[in-house]
């Protein structure tokens, strides 16, 4: 006991091996149940001094749960961490290791998600082991929103009324049982212009939900949605060129040169609706104004051949443009024309095209016709180019005119051909085998295009893209009947987005098929001696011999090509020293060899039967349930029969097994 003294005692705070320097053991939000996103981590943290830990200190994480399983050896040697994960193919969780001269901490954190569940640590250092445990809470889960913002725009006088059309998709998932759970999410957004010329807009959407500019110029809209973890910025720029009235179409139409009366039709665009039109029976409005309409039709006006006349075209807005028309007989008008953005640059199949013919006041019938078997009695038309669609003219007859000469006019239509893909490969293919197609590209320039393969349990599709008159070679392997299909072709030109190219791979059947039939020879040995056993078959030249330590063919012994039905295929054995089997299959082109663990059958995990004859195998493939995801307390029964043999042999190839699961 130190009583009154002023004595200084010193301690070595390495011998203290019994100093409380408790753990800190948690995730971000400690064990509160807070619904959070998946950035949140698990770390581990003890409070204590530098010199304690720096020299040597190991932490190993020895169990996770199944989904991560990411288990490590975090080492940190004179201040410096390293850490190296159990299984290196998990790319998605990692440590984070780090120190300061007060404590250490080690996170582990996932870019995914991390897996709720136990999660302990043992801790290695000159104070001892320490195990610890976590249980990570199920709570959290990620989330992502993808923006698509599209834009409706009108001019109603001298503004340009801008309305956004937002569309969120977003989905959140979470693990449960080590499966990620994947739910549809909504998000809230917001709108309003962020630059724009000073006094032309609204910041934000008025009452309906547009913007409104006023000055010609450039404006940028802002718009932003976010959801629990994720948020999302989108721009886009919208320029204000004002439009003005103008006139499209205009007509003084009459039957032939002996006409004394005709009609006038005139069309006005970028207006504001509704237009007044008034018709005057000079040029340059001047004259008599003889008639004032809305629909822009005059009927029974005194005309001849030749005789002008101007029009005047007025929106609501009070903006006017005029027009003068000259008279001319029926015969000698455009009646029909095509309208659209593409007029003139011709057309790739499967694209639209619009024909329009004159309108009439009175009753007069259209009769269309035209190439690829095109046949219409509408004025207005719109149809799609069919594939391999013909160029061609497409001609109108205007009838019940009232006039006495034939009504007719036509429209020519240049048809580009789309881009090609033909696929080449062989149809069929035997069991567990696989096949490689050729994807034969025809276009203009570069060719893009997707092949799209469908059959159990493996379907798909691949991106491809190779010059015009260049192939590509794809390799697929085949465990049951597939279809493919080329689709979403384009190249620099045109591009066509329906399924072209179609062939179909089909396993040659080993039920139907006769087995290869095989002529063997034994061969004998003194002890540890050599001895040579030989094998041919009938079977069409050239065929393949393939001889095998074990009848489950785990390990080829040789090869041979039999190319004269004369020769045979001769195994050597050295230095035999007891009796000794080897196994022996033939195949050719025709026959299927008989391999060990063929796929003859893919068999959906549902309820139901399915027979296998001797040396057939089937592969049963998880479907999720018989209603999609598997319901509470669902069962499903699929049961094999194999008439004739003594022995059913099932393999796992890939089990995930959790806690409470039961194998049958």
């Amino acid at each position: 006991m130190l009583a009154e003294r002023k004595d200084t005692l010193t301690f070595n705070v390495e011998d203290i091996v019994d100093a409380p320097y408790p753990y800190e053991l948690r995730s971000t939000y400690d064990d509160r149940l807070w619904n959070g996103c998946c950035d949140r981590y698990l770390y581990i943290k003890q409070n204590i001094n530098a010199s304690s830990f720096r020299q040597n200190m190991t932490v190993h994480l020895i169990e996770s749960p199944l989904y991560n399983q990411f288990n490590f050896t975090a080492v940190c040697q004179d201040g410096v961490w390293s850490y190296t994960a159990d299984d290196p193919s998990n790319n998605h969780t990692y440590a984070v290791c780090s120190s300061s001269a007060t404590n250490w901490q080690v996170r582990v954190r996932d870019s995914i998600c991390l897996a709720p569940g136990r999660y302990t640590f043992v801790v290695t250092s000159s104070c001892g082991n320490d195990t610890l445990s976590y249980i990570f809470p199920d709570n959290f889960y990620r989330d992502s929103v993808a923006l698509d913002v599209s834009y409706d725009m009108w001019q109603i006088c001298d503004r340009l009324i801008v309305h956004p059309n937002v569309s969120i998709n977003g989905y959140a998932f979470h693990i449960n049982n080590n499966e990620i759970l994947i739910n549809p999410c909504w998000g809230g957004h917001s709108k309003r212009v962020v630059n724009g010329v000073p006094g032309g807009y609204n910041e934000y959407p008025d009452a309906h939900g547009n913007f409104v500019f006023s000055v010609p110029g450039t404006y940028v809209i802002e718009t932003y949605a976010s959801t629990s973890c994720s948020r999302i910025y989108h721009y886009d720029t919208i320029e204000y060129v004002p439009v003005y009235i103008e006139v499209d179409q205009g007509y003084a139409i009459l039957c032939d040169n002996l006409s004394d009366t005709g009609f006038v039709y005139v069309h006005a665009i970028n207006g504001t609706e509704p237009y007044t039109y008034y018709l005057y029976d000079q040029p340059d409005l001047m004259g008599t104004m003889i008639g004032t309409e809305t629909t822009g039709f005059f009927q029974d006006v005194p005309m001849t051949m030749g005789s002008q006349f101007s029009i005047l075209a007025v929106d609501s807005c009070q903006n006017s443009f005029y027009v003068n028309l000259t008279a001319i007989p029926i015969n000698q008008s455009a009646l029909a024309w095509e309208y659209g953005d593409d007029v003139g640059n011709g057309h790739c199949e499967g694209d639209s095209v619009f024909l329009t013919a004159l309108p009439f006041e009175f009753d007069v019938a259209y009769q269309w016709t035209g190439p690829n078997g095109f046949s219409s009695t509408d004025r207005v038309n719109n149809f799609v180019l069919p594939y391999g669609g013909e160029s061609g003219y497409y001609v109108l007859e205007v009838l019940n005119t009232g006039c006495e000469t034939q009504v007719k006019d036509s429209v020519y239509i240049a048809v580009i051909q789309g881009p090609r893909i033909t696929i080449l490969g062989d149809t069929t293919v035997c069991p567990g085998e696989g096949i490689t197609l050729e994807f034969q590209a025809q276009g203009s320039g570069m060719v893009n295009f997707d092949i799209i393969h469908d059959g159990a349990p493996a379907s798909g599709s691949n991106s491809f893209s190779t010059p015009s008159g260049s192939s590509i070679y794809q390799y697929y392997p085949i465990e049951s009947d597939h279809m493919f299909w080329a689709a979403n072709i384009s190249d620099e030109r045109c591009a066509y987005n329906h399924y072209i190219g179609t062939v179909e791979v089909v396993l040659i059947n080993p039920i139907t098929s006769t087995s290869p039939p095989l002529t063997t020879i034994d061969g004998y040995a003194c002890y540890n001696q050599t001895a040579g056993v030989s094998a041919s078959s009938s079977i069409g030249t050239p065929y393949y011999v393939r001889w095998y330590i074990d009848d489950r063919q785990t390990t080829l012994l040789q090869c041979d090509t039999i190319n004269n039905p004369a020769d045979q295929s001769t195994l050597f054995v050295n230095n035999v020293i007891g009796d000794t089997t080897v196994y022996v299959i033939a195949s050719n082109a025709t026959n299927c060899p008989s391999l060990y663990g063929s796929l003859y059958h893919v068999v959906n995990m549902q309820n139901g039967i399915t027979n296998l004859l001797n040396g057939e195998g089937a592969r049963l493939y998880d479907s999720g349930g018989a209603f999609g995801n598997y319901g509470d307390d669902e069962d499903l029964t699929h049961t094999f029969t194999c008439p004739g043999a003594n022995l059913l042999e099932v393999v796992f190839n890939s089990v995930d097994i959790a806690p409470g699961d039961t194998l049958y």
